[in-house]
């Protein structure tokens, strides 16, 4: 089971505990449908209480597998309106949620 959050200058996200698939763990179609679609998504979108701001917002994500480099989970952030800000791999200083 993996935990995950999110959170924001103005916002933050609910915990979830991720189920994982079997035996493969948490793969990159249980973050989409249980992360992405029901959370991000819809933040992205103006629900949740979310608010990008003027400047917009950048959804960041660290180098966990399931945040996925598949093709087909980069077009299912895009359908949901998901702004990415790509980091490089293994940089855990640039990212804010490790300091939580």
């Amino acid at each position: 089971m993996g935990v995950w959050g999110a959170l924001s200058y103005n916002w933050k996200s609910e915990l979830v505990f991720l189920k994982p698939a079997g035996k493969k763990g948490i793969t990159c179609n249980n973050y989409l449908e249980q992360i992405l679609k029901p959370v991000v998504g819809p933040a992205f979108q103006g629900q949740k209480g979310y608010k990008k701001g003027d400047a917009g917002g950048l959804y960041v994500e660290d180098g966990a597998p399931w945040h996925g480099v598949k093709k087909v989970l980069r077009e299912s952030k895009k359908v949901l309106g998901i702004l990415r800000h790509d980091r490089p791999a293994q940089s855990p200083d640039l990212n804010p949620i490790q300091n939580v």
